[in-house]
């Protein structure tokens, strides 16, 4: 996933207004999430993606996946409920 993630971080520098290039470099950053840190920065910026786009299904279901991983249960519980609402 690191070359992903480079990839979107440019994609979001050159176009910082698409909300697409954020979902995405969240997403990615969600994957290859192994530590604390990569954890806190993957929810961090799929947080900054779904407050541009608070409906988005994936985004709130990568949320709800990402809590989930790092045993954070009560709010991937949130998301995960929300997602299914949501239609994912």
């Amino acid at each position: 996933y690191t070359e992903a993630v480079a990839a979107f971080r440019r994609a979001v520098e050159l176009d910082k207004e698409d909300k697409d290039y954020r979902r995405m470099l969240g997403a990615a950053l969600a994957l290859g999430a192994r530590t604390p840190d990569t954890y806190k920065e993957a929810a961090a910026v799929l947080g900054e993606a779904q407050q541009s786009d608070p409906d988005n299904p994936d985004i709130i279901y990568t949320l709800g996946q990402l809590h989930l991983r790092f045993n954070a249960l009560e709010e991937a519980r949130r998301y995960l409920l929300l997602a299914v609402k949501r239609g994912k």
